[in-house]
């Protein structure tokens, strides 16, 4: 049986304007992703890890080529719509947290449900905080959180609408070597829990080797290359 494509990325470029000249950051990307797939995206800093991460997420629109998620075809919907697609079927997880500081724990868990209306928030954010181990801060705030522990509420935030696809930039760049492969071991574990495909950009070459495949961006170019693992 043919397996179905959750992520599918086709002649995909992205350029910028600076000034009077134009920064080619991307060229003709294309590769594809299926449920419950992982993948690592490295390369230099500045080679377009985040810039090809927030295209296949929505966040930006290419200059040409197709991002297309769960069948839908993200580059085309209006902003209404793809707001609405990317709260149900994407999840993200970024390198600053992005908590809110004035919400607890449970609270920064729930967010993503409550704004969508749904009632059984938090229990659903409850049952998440139990998986990544803190259940028992579920009342501080992210200014009483350490590092590991905010990035840890993040991906249970990131997991509350089951995700079909979720995307991680460097997950791991602002922690120390323990809680990195802390975080490193959740992502995973909640990864094959939920059979969620999931792309990684990381310079962390530990984590990168930990997923099923690995890409290498350059020169805008991207290549998959042998995991070790």
């Amino acid at each position: 049986m043919e397996e179905t494509n959750i992520l599918s990325v086709s002649g995909l470029s992205k350029s910028y304007q600076s000034g009077d000249d134009t920064i080619s950051v991307l060229n003709n990307i294309s590769f594809s992703l299926t449920k419950g797939e992982s993948a690592a995206l490295v390369g230099p800093s500045g080679s377009g890890k985040t810039t090809l991460l927030s295209l296949c997420a929505g966040l930006e629109r290419p200059n040409a080529g197709s991002v297309v998620v769960c069948g839908r075809r993200l580059d085309i919907l209006a902003e209404d719509a793809l707001a609405r697609f990317r709260s149900a079927c994407v999840g993200f997880v970024f390198q600053t947290f992005q908590l809110v500081p004035t919400l607890t724990a449970l609270e920064n868990v729930m967010l993503p449900l409550e704004l969508r209306g749904e009632n059984n928030a938090a229990n659903r954010a409850g049952e998440l905080l139990e998986r990544v181990g803190l259940a028992k801060r579920r009342t501080h705030y992210p200014s009483q959180l350490s590092g590991g522990e905010q990035q840890r509420i993040a991906i249970a935030r990131a997991h509350i609408n089951h995700p079909a696809v979720l995307f991680a930039d460097e997950p791991t760049g602002n922690l120390d070597s323990g809680n990195a492969r802390l975080i490193e071991e959740l992502l995973f574990e909640l990864q094959q829990s939920f059979q969620t495909a999931l792309l990684i950009a990381t310079h962390n070459e530990h984590l990168a080797q930990r997923a099923g495949r690995l890409f290498r961006i350059d020169n805008g170019l991207l290549n998959e290359q042998r995991v070790n693992n």
